[in-house]
């Protein structure tokens, strides 16, 4: 925004509409020089042009005096990998987000970082803008999970890219990188595959197990629509009783796929494609 000084008023061409301010919006067509017209409130033929150095939807107010105003380019950059994955450690540690592409000449940025989960990473305030990667501070003993921040560039005449633009995680886990064990249902000739066979009118399905603490998640199968899984417990229902006579199944024939996921605290995870068949008799079979 550029506002006039007192006593003057101001307009984008020369016998407009004058007003006390004006707004100037970084756009494709708005940056680069453009003449603002100053006048005393009380002499129209009183024209001389004003200055704004920077301007964009957030822009601090400026009063012109004499000069030509222009719109700049905001400062960006293109982030080069938006997600970094790091074991846990006692200690603290860097890691580091690449970035190329910049426009509208950044000299420093700033971080911020979500409030959940909880964390102590530590807020950057202008720091300068090195060459490409950013270092980034992992605090000692981070607990593990998904970490969230945000960068945002400024350049040296003050104009700064829009809040929340470039977003990057950052992950801890605890070094674990093996895959949990479905323990049940067991499978049957394909590590990847089960089968089970249940009568109709019957909700729930089984009940999965790990060798591990996971948590439980539909994530494919022809039927996955149909079926609902408790993340915690493992316990897979239809969420209708299936009918034999009235088969909801994608062929149909009475023969339902799901796939299962059990993901570990680390994000390792191990996938199962259950085959659950629906007979017209009462009772279990399979596993």
């Amino acid at each position: 925004m550029v506002t006039a000084p007192t006593g003057y008023e101001i307009s984008l061409t020369s016998g407009g509409t004058f007003s006390s301010s004006i707004t100037l919006t970084q756009t494709a067509s708005t940056v680069g020089a453009t003449t603002i017209y100053v006048r005393l409130k009380s002499d129209a033929s009183n024209g001389v042009s004003g200055n704004i150095s920077c301007t964009s939807t957030n822009a601090a107010t400026q009063t012109v005096s004499t000069g030509t105003a222009t719109v700049n380019n905001l400062p960006t950059v293109t982030l080069s990998n938006s997600a970094n994955t790091v074991t846990y450690d006692a200690n603290s540690q860097t890691t580091t987000i690449s970035y190329s592409n910049t426009t509208g000449n950044p000299t420093t940025y700033s971080i911020t970082w979500n409030a959940n989960p909880s964390n102590s990473f530590s807020t950057v305030t202008n720091a300068n803008l090195s060459s490409s990667p950013i270092n980034i501070n992992v605090p000692a003993g981070a607990n593990t999970g998904t970490y969230t921040g945000t960068l945002t560039v400024r350049n040296a005449i003050g104009c700064t890219s829009i809040n929340n633009n470039f977003t990057f995680t950052i992950a801890i886990n605890n070094g674990d990188v093996t895959s949990p064990i479905i323990t049940h249902p067991i499978t049957q000739n394909n590590l990847a595959t089960s089968a089970i066979k249940i009568s109709d009118n019957i909700t729930t399905v089984t009940t999965f197990t790990a060798n591990e603490n996971v948590t439980w998640s539909i994530t494919g199968g022809s039927d996955a629509n149909l079926f609902t899984i408790n993340s915690n417990t493992g316990v897979l229902s239809f969420i209708s009783p299936p009918d034999y006579d009235n088969p909801q199944d994608t062929i149909p024939y009475n023969s339902y796929i799901v796939e299962v996921t059990a993901t570990d605290g680390s994000l390792n995870f191990t996938r199962r494609t259950l085959t659950v068949t629906i007979s017209p008799f009462c009772g279990y079979w399979g596993n």
